[in-house]
């Protein structure tokens, strides 16, 4: 049994009070800490890690993944295309008549 919180303007608040843009940040930030803390294997997977984040948090996190690279090996998957100067690779999948097709533009 745990409990997150949150310092925000002095305050300590609860997680659950947070909105859920706000949530799904502080939570992004804990899995990445541990990922970089407990993990042997340096290598993170962010599934559409923007979901539930306004516009101003999806820049924000953008910046601080490129700025500073939490960890060597992250995978980004994400229908957000804001990424893409995040990444070293970046690789676009698509659907065409049943067909997957995968083509790397970086």
């Amino acid at each position: 049994d745990y409990n997150v919180y949150v310092q925000r303007f002095g305050e300590l608040e609860e997680l659950h009070v947070l909105s859920g843009g706000e949530s799904i940040i502080v939570c992004l930030a804990i899995r990445l800490a541990f990922i970089r803390a407990l993990s042997t294997c340096d290598l993170a997977i962010l599934d559409e890690p923007t979901a539930h984040l306004d516009k101003n948090r999806v820049q924000e996190l953008v910046r601080v993944l490129a700025q500073q690279r939490p960890i060597s090996q992250l995978f980004i998957v994400t229908h957000d295309q804001n990424f893409e100067q995040v990444g070293d690779t970046v690789y676009r999948l698509w659907k065409e008549q049943g067909t997957t097709y995968l083509k790397r533009t970086l």
